[in-house]
């Protein structure tokens, strides 16, 4: 009777694990599904943001497009600029009190600041060097 009763224990314990089983690949594929959705409204986002200060961006192929994102993207200027952002992100959050601080619930997007890479690029520009202007 024992052995009967360890059996059983054993296939409810299987049953029950097949459930939960279930139950985690549900909720993954619910969070995937989630990851998925946030990834495509962020690239809309970013990609109308960039025709928008870009228009000449909605004139070029697929290719093109990608050969000026690789050029611009390997360039000093570009490069200091990313790591500097990604510098501030590894920073700890500091609570705001001042005027920058959005008065909708923290919805509104941070007003940018002028970092080092921005202010060579700037004075660059005003010597007169040719650009593509910068939002």
């Amino acid at each position: 009777m024992a052995r009967k009763n360890l059996e059983q224990r054993i296939n409810e314990s299987l049953s029950k694990m097949a459930e939960h089983q279930k139950a985690h690949d549900l909720l993954m594929a619910q969070f995937n599904q989630k990851e998925e959705k946030d990834r495509v409204h962020r690239f809309c986002k970013r990609g109308g943001y960039a025709e928008k200060h870009l228009p000449e961006l909605k004139t070029l192929t697929d290719a093109q497009f990608y050969t000026y994102f690789e050029k611009v993207m390997q360039t000093d200027e570009a490069r200091l600029i990313l790591m500097e952002l990604c510098e501030e992100n590894q920073k700890p959050a500091e609570p705001k009190a001042d005027a920058d601080t959005p008065q909708d619930g923290g919805t509104t997007a941070p007003k940018p600041t002028q970092s080092a890479a921005q202010t060579s690029v700037t004075h660059r520009i005003d010597e007169g060097a040719e650009h593509i202007p910068c939002p």
